[in-house]
């Protein structure tokens, strides 16, 4: 199971429950220098599917990312 699964939702699955996890098979992984490309792509103001492509990862995981650093 996901770290991201709290234990209300631990609980519900030990009980039989079933559970689903989006983006359980996505990678959020990123290495320095996709990040770097990532971050100078938006700046610029490119589309999220031009920066996928540059980096290649599907463009949720770039909009993923570009979630989480908005969030910081």
């Amino acid at each position: 199971m996901s770290q991201a699964v709290d234990l209300r939702h631990l609980d519900y699955a030990r009980r039989g429950g079933k559970l689903y996890i989006a983006g359980e098979d996505w990678n959020f992984a990123w290495m320095q220098e996709e990040l770097e490309t990532v971050q100078l792509m938006r700046k610029q103001g490119a589309k999220i599917w031009t920066i996928a492509e540059t980096v290649g990862r599907p463009d949720y995981e770039v909009a993923v990312l570009i979630m989480s650093l908005e969030e910081r």
